[in-house]
């Protein structure tokens, strides 16, 4: 997704190739607003750098997670400029007090099961994403999971340390 800013009296103006993200915009906006605080839970990264054309990459990667509900398959995923990789986690069925709502979280659940729920695309070579190349790029499929896990883990244990403050 392409992040918009504006700076007052338009300062900055142009493009970035860069790789950003949202969680970006939090330590960006306070480093223009010469705020500093220390908050060991934002993760994000200045840009400031990248809109000065002082850095070509802030970014290595970006990653992003998608649940539109509890009943619904999560998507997990990371991207660099020349690949990406996502990961369909499914939801565990629930027994519901309807047997309307069980019986079409249970289709989707099986509808979901027959999908491949982890794919490796080739940017350069495949654009429009179509073609899964986990079997041909192992490396970097074992790369982009392990990658995937320790961003987790590191979340899960922010998020534990959050809930304990």
């Amino acid at each position: 997704v392409p992040i918009l800013m504006k700076f007052p009296n338009s300062e900055f103006c142009g493009e970035v190739e860069g790789l950003v993200q949202h969680i970006d915009l939090y330590p960006t906006i306070l480093t223009y607003l010469k705020i500093r605080e220390n908050n060991d839970l934002a993760q994000g990264k200045n840009l400031i750098p990248l809109i000065l054309k002082k850095e070509e990459e802030i970014n290595n990667f970006v990653f992003n997670e998608t649940q539109l509900n509890k009943n619904s398959p999560k998507y997990i995923s990371i991207r660099t400029k020349d690949h990406k990789y996502i990961e369909i986690k499914l939801p565990k069925l629930r027994a519901t007090k309807s047997l309307k709502r069980t019986l079409v979280n249970s289709r989707n659940y099986i509808k979901n099961l027959f999908l491949d729920r982890e794919m490796l695309f080739s940017l350069k070579n495949d654009i429009e994403e179509k073609n899964n190349v986990i079997k041909k790029e192992k490396n970097v499929f074992i790369e982009f999971k392990s990658q995937m896990e320790q961003i987790l883990d590191t979340n899960q244990r922010r998020s534990d340390r959050k809930s304990v403050v």
